[in-house]
């Protein structure tokens, strides 16, 4: 019995989910055809430009693990983090906005470009991972990019709202973030006090 159209919108979802949250998990030749595997896409036509996808990847926080996002966080209406390059050889380019927990501002960043840095701070990129430390080494911010996956840590305020994230957990005002996994429509991952993760409109 052939599938109705809601019914094949609503694998084909499926398939998309699989494949940006789990895809090392599937067939090889199911990878090789996929349309988010960029081997499979056919090469431009002479004297055409390739058209630019849209940068997406997903957000580890902690034991979260956000599909399908466009690498930006926005905490209580600030933004905290924004994906804003990924190179073919792995490198990134980031904006990071980091304050203390009275909103003074201790770093911000555009594009890999310390705008500003509070006495003993510092700003490294370095490949496919950008870190604040302060002046004893201790890590206050980092991104790390692994493939279509960006893992953030540090302690981020905003508006009074915290949002605390280390390699193994990840709490919004010392509450768990999230479910283990979730997946987003392309857009920027919304954090307000006392309201469910949302994400922005498309």
């Amino acid at each position: 019995m052939p599938l109705r159209e809601e019914d094949r919108a609503r694998r084909a979802k499926d398939d998309l989910k699989f494949c940006v949250l789990c895809k090392q998990y599937l067939a090889p030749a199911a990878w090789a055809q996929h349309e988010h595997n960029p081997a499979s896409r056919p090469p431009p036509k002479p004297g055409t430009a390739p058209r630019s996808a849209a940068l997406t990847c997903t957000l580890l926080l902690g034991p979260c693990a956000i599909g399908n996002t466009s690498g930006v966080i926005v905490l209580e209406g600030l933004e905290i983090f924004r994906l804003r390059h990924r190179g073919e050889d792995g490198h990134i380019a980031v904006n990071m906005d980091l304050r203390a927990r009275d909103g003074k501002p201790l770093a911000k960043i555009e594009r890999n470009s310390p705008l500003l840095l509070a006495p003993g701070l510092s700003f490294a990129a370095e490949g496919p991972a950008v870190r604040i430390a302060d002046a004893s080494g201790a890590l206050l911010a980092s991104a790390t990019a692994d493939g279509d996956s960006l893992r953030l840590t540090g302690d981020f305020f905003s508006g009074g709202l915290r949002l605390h994230i280390t390699n193994d957990s990840a709490t919004l005002d010392d509450q768990p973030l999230a479910p283990p996994r979730l997946y987003g429509p392309g857009t920027a991952l919304l954090l307000r006090k006392g309201k469910p993760i949302a994400f922005a409109k498309s």
